[in-house]
């Protein structure tokens, strides 16, 4: 792929309606650039609202629009321009939100399961030492 026709990452918006924002802003000052709804696998997968991914949208540009692009949205004071290590950062957010999750199971899981065992089982211990020692 040239340097021209490569796609960058551009910044991260809150919502859909924020991103088509962006991206009419960018087109008007002729800049092409993608959205892209940021998902994760998992618990997470599929879940949408009105306004795009829960966890955000990512709009991308061309490498040659670079600097064009930036003078835009910071004239217009949008978004946020910072390198942001997108990865590092969404798996640390999944992994939180994973470990809640398997928190609340294991939770169901002793409530329903494992105590119901152990009743159970120490009423039969109850009944057996009833039917040897009476």
């Amino acid at each position: 792929m040239s340097k021209e026709q490569k796609n960058i990452h551009l910044l991260r918006t809150e919502d859909n309606i924020e991103a088509e924002m962006v991206q009419s802003l960018l087109e008007v000052n002729g800049v092409f650039s993608l959205k892209k709804a940021r998902y994760f696998p998992g618990p997470s997968i599929g879940i949408t609202s009105a306004h795009g991914s829960p966890f955000g949208i990512d709009i991308y540009i061309m490498e040659k629009d670079k600097e064009k692009a930036e003078k835009i949205i910071e004239k217009e004071n949008i978004g946020n321009l910072k390198e942001v290590d997108v990865k590092k950062e969404n798996w640390q957010n999944y992994e939180k939100k994973r470990n809640k999750i398997r928190l609340i199971f294991g939770i169901i899981a002793v409530i329903f399961f494992v105590i119901p065992i152990v009743l159970v089982f120490s009423v039969n211990l109850y009944h057996l030492f009833l039917y040897l020692f009476t």
